[in-house]
């Protein structure tokens, strides 16, 4: 299973509500997830390969996000117009 490391401080950037680390250790295991421990500010997880949306750390803040209460529902994403393009020539 993946195991990815969070930067707590980069987490908590991402949260409404930053968790702090005991209670980031008592909710991740709700999202599917084994955290290893806590280094100093670095958390190493192992999320279950069925969830590849949180092997990131917006990922898991998006979940967290949620599972709290601090967001409901479907996320917006403004989306633009693209201002690169590219083409491919034949070999």
């Amino acid at each position: 299973m993946p195991v990815i490391n969070i930067e707590l401080a980069d987490l908590g950037r991402l949260l409404d509500t930053p968790l702090g680390a005991d209670e980031f250790l008592a909710t991740v295991p709700q999202l599917g997830a084994d955290p290893d421990g806590i280094d100093g500010d670095v958390a190493a997880v192992e999320f279950f390969p069925d969830r590849p949306d949180l092997c990131s750390t917006e990922g898991v803040a998006r979940a967290l996000r949620a599972f709290t209460g601090q967001r409901l529902g479907l996320p917006h994403y403004e989306v633009a117009e693209a201002t690169t393009h590219m083409g491919v020539a034949p070999a």
